[in-house]
């Protein structure tokens, strides 16, 4: 069996009997990635400064310095701020 592996973050989707779609709290993160060599700034790291609010890459810039060296890591630290954007924010109905 080959498996894998990807950079990108894979949810565990459960539906509960009131068929919300929940989203596991964390997701799946066992393998790391540098995304900035210059900065040893991995994948996990921009990731939970987007789940503690971060929204652009700016802010992330300003908080690890991702992007602030050679630039090459940009494309990609955008690319993940961007999964986030993406996600649906979901509102308590209880």
């Amino acid at each position: 069996m080959v498996r894998i592996l990807s950079p990108f973050p894979t949810f565990t989707n459960t539906v509960d009997n009131h068929s919300h779609l929940q989203f596991n709290d964390r997701i799946e993160e066992k393998h790391c990635m540098y995304v900035c060599i210059c900065r040893q700034i991995t994948d996990s790291q921009i990731r939970e400064l987007c789940r503690d609010g971060a929204t652009n890459l700016a802010e992330i810039r300003n908080q690890i310095g991702v992007a602030s060296e050679c630039g090459k890591c940009g494309k990609l630290a955008q690319t993940i701020v961007k999964e986030f954007a993406k996600q649906p924010e979901f509102v308590n109905a209880g």
